[in-house]
């Protein structure tokens, strides 16, 4: 698959990001789903793993956010800013813990999808990258992300913007079936 692929530069870091625009992936995810694939992981990711919801605004102004929601550890992903910066726009909002958060909201739901693909795809090789005895230097790692949101560690995972309560019960139940061992739908 080819695909075209631009240099930015992250204005807060100086970094490099790597964008490929969302229409030359041909499916959501891709690059998530080999990633996943991979041993020691060895999890077929579903569209379940994907939570979106939208603004509720008028049609001509609805926009979508997404999170990515690991079927492995429960741990939940937000889009981060991904792609040409004209299909999606940045809040900064409270949460409902009362906390300062950014959300990105694109005018499509698939690529509110592509951009949380690409966050917990930047964020997870940013990690293997910082385990000890591997040959990556996670700074060229984090400098070649997909996403301009910095990919993160578990413990310094941003704040999660405000989920709709039947998104978040479903969270809830399935970091049950998570925690139990029990496979997800």
């Amino acid at each position: 698959m080819s695909g075209a692929a631009t240099a930015v530069t992250d204005s807060t870091s100086g970094s490099s990001v790597q964008n490929t625009k969302p229409s030359d992936q041909k499916a959501k995810g891709r690059p998530l789903y080999a990633f996943y694939g991979k041993k020691p992981r060895g999890k077929q990711l579903s569209n379940e793993d994907y939570i979106v919801w939208n603004n509720n605004a008028a049609p001509h102004e609805l926009r979508f956010t997404a999170i990515f929601h690991c079927p492995l550890t429960g741990e939940c992903f937000p889009a981060g800013a991904y792609g040409d910066s004209s299909l999606y726009n940045i809040e900064i909002t409270t949460n409902h813990q009362g906390k300062q958060v950014e959300v990105v909201w694109y005018t499509k739901k698939s690529l509110a999808e592509h951009g949380a693909s690409c966050r917990v795809l930047d964020c997870m090789e940013y990690r293997d990258a910082l385990v000890a005895g591997n040959d990556v230097d996670p700074a060229a790692v984090a400098a070649a992300r997909r996403c301009a949101s910095a990919p993160y560690t578990r413990r310094e995972a941003p704040n999660l913007p405000p989920i709709p309560a039947a998104l978040k019960d479903k969270i809830d139940e399935r970091n049950k079936r998570i925690a139990a061992g029990v496979a997800t739908l």
